[in-house]
């Protein structure tokens, strides 16, 4: 709603300042630089920003004009960023509240056989390694990845989730000896989240659903996966979002920031170029 707000003010005052080119520029440029100080003193600081942009670009001769809105700009930038900072510690609050929620439910293991620790649901079968199934994890960084394991000689290179009849597929892994490695009849093949994303979301859609894992390779092979298996994969696959959207949030937070420190900054130094 915002966003159309914003649309709407704007195309009025450019559409002033198209009708008025022709007679007087900068009474037009004047206009919008008015709006802009009004916009910020109702603090729609978004709508002040574009107004301020849209004298740049409609009136590049008034240089006086362009001169105020540049030092006023800050002081737009600066109400914008201090709403955004707002908005965001907000998010950060609600995910951290959601981390703390299902942060006991998960273990880490550190193994030091392993390339690199990993983060797995205490519901999750731990025994993966030797038997038929998948299994969810979360990377350090919080990055979602699954493992798949098959002690049949299928050389499998892919795998699907079934339910209702529905079906979600990983992308395909090619047998390399690395991602997906062969041993005799032993099968593993490691997935990254961009592979495997999509299971993830369909155990969340159908947790309350019998849900099958097929392996596909020279022929398909499927098990059924227990109840405390679905709920596992899914509630990893959630915690790896919330991890990611807190740390996108927490990162986008010290942006903020840096963007605010910039602003008010400039806001100073235009106080003091205005004494001299």
């Amino acid at each position: 709603m915002c966003n159309v707000v914003t649309k709407i003010v704007i195309a009025s005052a450019i559409m002033f300042g198209v009708l008025s080119c022709g007679n007087n520029n900068r009474d037009a440029a004047n206009k919008l630089l008015t709006q802009a100080e009004e916009s910020i003193e109702s603090r729609q600081y978004s709508i002040a920003v574009s107004l301020l942009d849209s004298i740049d670009k409609c009136y590049p001769r008034e240089i006086d004009v362009r001169r105020k809105a540049m030092n006023l700009r800050p002081k737009a930038i600066e109400g914008k960023t201090l709403r955004d900072i707002e908005q965001n510690d907000s998010l950060i609050a609600v995910m951290q509240g959601l981390f703390k929620e299902m942060e006991s439910n998960f273990v880490k293991i550190s193994n030091p056989q392993l390339v690199e620790p990993y983060i797995v649901a205490k519901k999750a079968n731990k025994s993966i390694l030797d038997k038929n199934g998948i299994q969810a994890r979360i990377t350090p960084e919080g990055d979602f990845y699954v493992i798949s394991s098959l002690q049949d000689g299928l050389k499998h290179t892919s795998v699907s989730l079934v339910a209702n009849g529905e079906t979600v597929t990983t992308a395909t892994v090619p047998f390399d000896g690395d991602r997906n490695y062969r041993s005799s009849s032993s099968e593993m093949i490691t997935f990254v989240k961009e592979e495997c994303d999509t299971l993830g979301e369909f155990a969340c859609a159908h947790k309350g659903a019998s849900i099958s894992v097929r392996f596909n390779g020279n022929r398909n092979k499927s098990i059924k996966l227990t109840k405390d298996e679905i709920e596992a994969f899914a509630m990893t696959y959630k915690y790896s979002e919330i991890i990611t959207r807190l740390k996108a949030a927490m990162h986008r937070g010290e942006k903020l920031e840096q963007l605010l420190a910039l602003s008010r900054d400039q806001i100073a130094r235009t106080t003091e170029e205005n004494r001299d």
